[in-house]
């Protein structure tokens, strides 16, 4: 500060000392949330990536019966596949702001979802 005071650590809420002051931090973006901690994948979906496997053919990356040794892959992409795999199949409770978990949603529509994919509950069972 420009005149000479201390700055009051009180008014300061920000790191782990201040963890009751109900503010967190998104895992994904860094954002500040009160969000609850959420079982979430260790990475957003990332739209540059889906583009690729769509390039690629997403059946043939994803698919039980994909062989990458079939695709034009180089061993950076390679690497990046593997990596992204892995770290959206890895789920963890972390905290996650609002407009991640909306955004993720929206692109786990675009990218994943099939009209198979609803919940349908029939109340006759």
């Amino acid at each position: 500060m420009d005149d000479g005071k201390k700055q009051d650590s009180k008014s300061i809420k920000m790191g782990t000392k201040h963890k009751e002051s109900g503010i967190n931090y998104c895992k994904w973006c860094g954002a500040p949330t009160a969000m609850e901690q959420l079982q979430m994948a260790n990475t957003p979906i990332l739209e540059f990536i889906e583009e690729k496997i769509d390039k690629l053919g997403r059946n043939r990356v994803w698919s039980s019966g994909a062989n990458w040794s079939e695709l034009d892959l180089d061993s950076d992409d390679e690497a990046e596949l593997l990596v992204y795999d892995e770290m959206l199949n890895t789920i963890e409770l972390k905290h996650v702001c609002e407009q991640c978990v909306l955004t993720d949603n929206e692109l786990w529509k675009k990218y994943y979802s099939e009209e198979d994919d609803d919940i349908r509950f029939d109340k006759n069972f």
